[in-house]
């Protein structure tokens, strides 16, 4: 019985112990394939993450379908066996999608190259669930992985470089703000360069890297950039510790581990993923070509170019909403005002409102801009507008009284905001448009006073003759332009006359604010209704002109450069009264100011025989393979010094009613020229400073030009050599967000070209020696310069640049102020991550 007892106790416990033995091998056999199970669901998830940043890398607009269509496209198919590719064998991908969440939050990215920035957020998750195959039970896990695409401002940056981008500033400069560049960032300085963060796509270059392209930088120099938030504690970034480095700085690190120890996350480059900065466009489209700095053709097929570009066949929701010229409520193009159609907000060019063009005239389609058909001369808009006997005042100079036929002298002078050719210099910061007066020449006066006869007075050098000469009105003006000596030193003296339109900021506000009949500010309210937009101005202008072949170079190389201006071209149909000698001589007026109506052209205009209306079809109007002189090559923005000024209309600005003004955007395809100073009255020293509006400027090329300018001292047909002693700059403030092209640095074989740098996209052509030029702002360089596509000059004549006093604006870091229509780029970074 003892034995029998002992017999079923072992046996018993061998039972048991064999149970649990089973036991154990079925809890390992489990905990193996759990941890082989999650370890597929981790490896897909760290896989998912690397495949969401190839998706943006390459995505123009991306989303969750997108990214849905991305991962599958890579991973094998989403078919019978979704992402084959990526799956283990033994193991089955159950659930795979991908939904947005959430969209249209704004707030600062958590994770990512570009954490902290705030930003237009959308919300995609993706869900993946991995069971194994042939399992006596079903292990599975499930992984939830969050992620943010997210639109930025580019203006949320000091720098935002397009490709490679030099910079090397020679005085102190801190820029408490982000900089960022798709493609290499070669940076350095002999002085003092502070830095917050940087990112690049390529690599962040010391310019004795091997892949910098100029032989011009400071080659010992070194920055420090920030290693904290508060911008007061720094590391020195300099040769051998940058891209590409082993044993940097003399630690065991290579660049990747070594840049994120060392400025903890605040200096990240291709090593670490950094994507570039993807236009909120899905398909941009067809723009000109620019051209580097030795010439060679760049494509700016995906850059930001397309921002302003009319881009008239465009039907894409995505590429209307990007581009400057399509959101602008206001363009102007060839002496036409046009309005944003309200009833067809997509319609190019829209509701003409005002023509310089006078009598009747029928637009001709002219270089896939213009659209043909239109009646668009002053008589067709007095009629179609409802102007009756008064034309509206503001537009511009030129208008016609309707009831003579006569050129209507525009008193006061700051009335109005659009002139062609020269400006007479009033005072520091004031101009008007008027005749200059070249040095010995003989002026017309009247006889027996020693004051020329225009809207400018001014003493005559040599006095008065008692022969009577061409009266200096203001029609004189539009004879004759500036001269750029960047451009004569860089290309020919024959490109560097500039015959721009001139564009009166504060006379532009004052015509907002002005609701008569015809006016500007008439087609725009407040309330939202009883007017013809029923919406307030957005805040954005789109300036530009037209030349025979000024649109090639969609594909196909440069655009045409500027036609040079002069006595060259065909001679319009009854010649201008003024001698071919005369230092503003021109053979013909702008283009803006041709007819076709046989009642206008001709000499009835004016009684005095001083102007003569000419014929269109003498510039080649509506013909492509004609070459014709004087038509606008560039516009020019003067009296933008106060935004916030209530005298000037200001508060038209203010499109939300909160009492503060909303910004303004001037925008042009063509050359731009910024007489300073510029929106001088923000303040841009604090983030929270309440008196501050954004200006937005953005151009083909910017030049600035001081408070001190005066076209008379850069004439047609005086040589840079000549007037460099006249061209003196003064103090002058400029606070704007810029947008512009450039001639990138280029190297080659046998040869390299230096772009003149991040400092030298603002041009100048004056001697900056004595006179400080500050800006505080922000500065994408968005393509290769297309019109004026020559690298700025060294030669002394052309004038010696500014040491520039730079900084950040930061009330640009707030995605709420933002300029109006202000460039928007895609960012992504990972989110929330749930496993079981």
């Amino acid at each position: 019985m003892i034995v029998l007892l002992l017999v079923v106790a072992v046996t018993g416990s061998l039972g048991l112990l064999f149970y649990y033995l089973e036991a154990t091998v079925q809890v390992s056999r489990d905990l193996r394939n759990q941890l082989q199970d999650f370890y597929t669901c981790d490896g897909l998830d760290r896989i998912v993450v690397h495949l969401v940043e190839d998706y943006v890398a390459q995505a123009p607009a991306p989303g969750a379908e997108g990214l849905e269509t991305w991962i599958c496209s890579q991973g094998g198919g989403c078919g019978t066996r979704a992402l084959p590719d990526l799956v283990p064998d033994g193991f089955q991908l159950e659930v795979f999608s991908v939904e947005t969440i959430d969209d249209g939050r704004v707030g600062p990215l958590p994770t990512g190259p570009f954490r902290g920035m705030e930003s237009d957020q959308s919300r995609v998750q993706v869900v993946i669930e991995v069971v194994i195959d042939q399992a006596d039970v079903p292990y599975r896990c499930r992984i939830t992985r969050d992620v943010a695409f997210a639109r930025v401002v580019g203006t949320q940056f000091f720098l935002r470089g397009e490709g490679y981008t030099d910079w090397f500033p020679t005085r102190d400069t801190d820029i408490e703000a982000r900089a960022h560049v798709d493609g290499d960032l070669c940076f350095a300085s002999s002085a003092s360069l502070r830095l917050s963060r940087l990112t690049a796509s390529g690599g962040l270059l010391h310019p004795s890297h091997e892949d910098c392209l100029t032989d011009r930088p400071p080659l010992s120099g070194t920055a420090e950039v920030a290693t904290t938030p508060d911008f007061d504690t720094f590391s020195t970034w300099s040769e051998g510790t940058d891209h590409g480095c082993t044993a940097c700085g003399g630690t065991v690190d290579d660049w990747e581990v070594y840049a994120q120890v060392t400025w903890r996350g605040r200096a990240l480059d291709g090593a670490h993923r950094v994507p570039p900065l993807q236009l909120d466009v899905e398909e941009p489209p067809a723009v000109q070509h620019g051209a580097d700095a030795l010439g060679a053709t760049v494509d700016n097929a995906d850059t930001v170019r397309m921002a302003l570009e009319p881009v008239a066949d465009a039907t894409a929701a995505d590429v209307l909403a990007a581009s400057l010229a399509r959101q602008a409520h206001v363009r102007i193009l060839n002496g036409t005002w046009y309005l944003q159609d309200p009833d067809d907000p997509d319609a190019w060019p829209g509701v003409p409102i005002w023509s310089d063009h006078p009598g009747r005239l029928t637009s001709a389609a002219e270089e896939g801009v213009v659209v043909g058909g239109l009646g668009i001369g002053q008589e067709d808009l007095r009629t179609a507008r409802g102007w009756g006997s008064q034309p509206p005042r503001r537009f511009s100079y030129y208008r016609v009284n309707p009831s003579n036929g006569l050129m209507h002298n525009p008193t006061p002078a700051r009335e109005h905001v659009v002139s062609y050719g020269s400006l007479a210099r009033t005072g520091a910061g004031k101009w008007m448009p008027g005749r200059w007066v070249t040095a010995g020449s003989t002026t017309p006066c009247v006889a027996g006073t020693a004051t020329v006869t225009g809207l400018v007075a001014a003493r005559s050098g040599v006095g008065c003759s008692t022969e009577p000469g061409p009266p200096a009105r203001y029609l004189d003006a539009t004879r004759g332009g500036f001269h750029d000596p960047q451009v004569e030193m860089a290309a020919s003296a024959s490109r560097a006359e500039v015959l721009p339109l001139n564009f009166d900021v504060s006379a532009f506000l004052e015509a907002l604010d002005d609701d008569h009949t015809g006016e500007l500010g008439s087609y725009f309210c407040d309330l939202g209704e009883g007017c013809l937009m029923n919406q307030p101005f957005n805040g954005i202008v789109w300036i530009s002109a037209t030349w025979p072949g000024s649109m090639d170079g969609q594909g196909t190389g440069h655009a045409q450069a500027p036609p040079p201006q002069g006595a060259q071209g065909p001679l319009p149909t009854a010649p201008q009264p003024m001698a071919p000698d005369h230092p503003a001589a021109q053979h013909a007026l702008p283009m803006p100011l041709c007819s076709t109506d046989s009642d206008y052209v001709g000499e009835r205009l004016t009684p005095d025989g001083f102007f003569v209306v000419p014929a269109c079809g003498d510039y080649g109007y509506g013909d492509a393979t004609a070459v014709g002189a004087a038509r606008l090559t560039a516009v020019r923005l003067f009296h933008a010094e106060d935004l916030l000024d209530e005298e000037d209309g200001a508060a038209i600005l203010d499109r939300d009613g909160d009492g503060q003004a909303d910004g303004l955007t001037l925008a042009s395809n063509l050359p731009v020229y910024l007489l300073g100073p510029a929106n001088s009255g923000s303040d841009p020293s604090i983030a929270d400073a309440a008196t501050w509006t954004p200006l937005f400027v953005a151009a083909d090329q910017l030049t600035v030009l001081s408070a001190a300018w005066d076209d008379g001292a850069s004439p047609w047909g005086s040589l840079a050599a000549e007037t460099l002693g006249d061209r003196t700059a003064s103090d002058t403030l400029y606070h704007l967000s810029v947008l512009a092209g450039w001639s990138p640095s280029a190297e080659e074989e046998e040869a390299s070209a230096w772009g003149g740098g991040v400092e030298g996209l603002l041009r100048t052509v004056e001697d900056w020696d004595e006179a400080s030029a500050v800006f505080r702002g922000s500065l994408d360089i968005g393509f290769a310069a297309v019109h004026h596509r020559w690298p700025p000059s060294e030669e002394e004549d052309a004038g010696t640049p500014p040491v520039w006093d730079m900084a950040y604006d930061p009330h640009l870091a707030d995605f709420d102020n933002a300029p109006p229509g202000a460039v928007r780029y895609v960012v992504h970074g990972p989110l929330r991550w749930e496993g079981r």
